[in-house]
């Protein structure tokens, strides 16, 4: 027997804690959250490199990683997981991902959600424009193919600190 369309929000705070742990319905949801850094190497090469941060400042590249699985016994159906984008924080464009995963963004604090191409922002002045990545307010990850009892992966974005 299959469980039915099953939506998790996801919630990760601007405070950086990590290992926060979320479960509904069978599934768990393990959220990180990691300062990414770049560093010179002996030869002169650079890296990028996620750590814990101890603090974050404006300009720091935050990289959210949310881990589901499946903890139940039932197959889980279109698994839907939508997160909020951190006030404080800009996301950049590109940078959600998820394997297998269709990813639409919101501009409305999470109550619809769309493909990029299709949302709108009013102006100050009224008039409507594109939305770009600045006006995103949260992100949802339909994951592609149902969720067995046991199947794990994980979906990510990035921000910037404002």
């Amino acid at each position: 027997m299959k469980k039915a369309t099953l939506i998790i929000a996801a919630t990760l705070v601007i405070a950086l804690i990590c290992g926060s742990a979320f479960a509904a319905n069978g599934i768990k949801l393990t959220n990180t959250a990691q300062k990414e850094t770049i560093v010179t190497k002996e030869d002169g090469t650079k890296e990028v490199v996620l750590e814990q941060p101890e603090k974050v400042l404006p300009g720091d590249t935050i990289v959210y990683t949310i881990f589901y699985e499946n903890q139940g016994e039932e197959v889980a159906e279109k698994v839907a997981i939508n997160n909020p984008i951190p006030e404080s924080t800009m996301y950049l464009d590109g940078s959600a991902a998820g394997v297998g995963a269709v990813i639409q963004f919101s501009v409305d604090n999470g109550a619809t959600f769309d493909f990029p191409g299709n949302l709108k922002v009013k102006t100050p002045e009224g008039a409507e424009r594109m939305a770009g990545p600045g006006d995103y307010t949260g992100i949802r990850w339909t994951l592609g193919s149902d969720l067995p009892p046991g199947g794990k992966g994980s979906v990510s974005f990035k921000v910037k600190i404002k």
